[in-house]
């Protein structure tokens, strides 16, 4: 059950097919139309940058971004159509220094009060939530 203050406002939808600067765009709009200060945006779209660059390497390319104000907080869902991120956890511990990847989801637990991870059968579905 969606509590009422977690219940979302109007959802703005994007397809991960239009890129990333589109959907850097999409969530720069909403975030400052949601009311979060400049600064915060900056990060809030660094940290959506970084789950769509995962859906798109990892998650075939297929899915799209979703942006909403809901209560107190601005959130932002990346859903695609890859085999799935198994452990839920991702991201906690930073990653190995010697290592070329792995950083897209320790950046946004980084930038977000949360990053939830599920599984969208088939693929994966990523939510940041950032207080407003």
């Amino acid at each position: 059950m969606v509590t009422p203050a977690l219940r979302p406002g109007p959802v703005q939808k994007l397809d991960l097919t239009a890129g990333l600067g589109e959907i850097r765009e999409l969530v720069r709009t909403a975030a400052s139309a949601a009311g979060l200060a400049p600064a915060r945006v900056a990060e809030v779209v660094l940290a959506a940058h970084e789950v769509a660059m995962n859906a798109l390497t990892h998650g075939r390319g297929r899915g799209a971004v979703r942006v909403w104000k809901a209560g107190d907080r601005f959130v932002c869902e990346v859903e695609d159509a890859g085999p799935g991120i198994h452990d839920h956890d991702r991201g906690v511990e930073p990653p190995d220094p010697a290592s070329p990847c792995g950083r897209g989801l320790w950046i946004a637990r980084q930038l977000c009060e949360a990053v939830e991870i599920e599984d969208a059968k088939p693929g994966a579905r990523v939510r940041l939530r950032v207080q407003l």
